[in-house]
Order: C-alpha cells, then structure tokens, then sequence
C-alpha cells in the first residue's frame, strides 16, 4: 500500500471504519511495516492529545517490552 492510502487506511481502522477484509489487510500490513507501525502509535499519540489523555511520562518503549513478552 501507499504510504498515503496506509495513513488513510489506519485512520479508518482507528475509526472502526474498515469491513472484516480491509481491517484484515490493515493488519497484516502493519504487522509486516515497522513504518507503518510507527505511524499507528503516531495516530494514536495525537488521538489522546486531542482528547488531553496524555500522561505526564510516556513510556516509548512500552509497546516493544509488550511485543518482546508475546514472543518470548
């Protein structure tokens, strides 16, 4: 996919606006992009900022340690 169209495509997957087929490429996609990833944290930074959800410390590496548990 186009950097564009994944942007577009992660959004409305964040919206909860993709069929059953589109959501499952999404996720593949971002499964196999660490871009892509990157931008999905990325949306979803600026989601709790616009909401003033945002901690008084983020913790950048927290979705890695998650992800290193789930493999190990």
């Amino acid at each position: 996919m186009a950097d564009d169209n994944m942007n577009e495509t992660i959004s409305a997957l964040m919206d909860g606006e993709l069929d059953e087929l589109e959501m499952e490429r999404a996720i593949r996609e971002l499964h196999n992009s660490p871009e892509q990833r990157h931008a999905w944290q990325r949306y979803h930074l600026i989601g709790d900022a616009l909401r003033n959800n945002i901690p008084a410390h983020l913790d950048g590496s927290f979705a890695s340690r998650v992800s290193q548990a789930i493999a190990d």
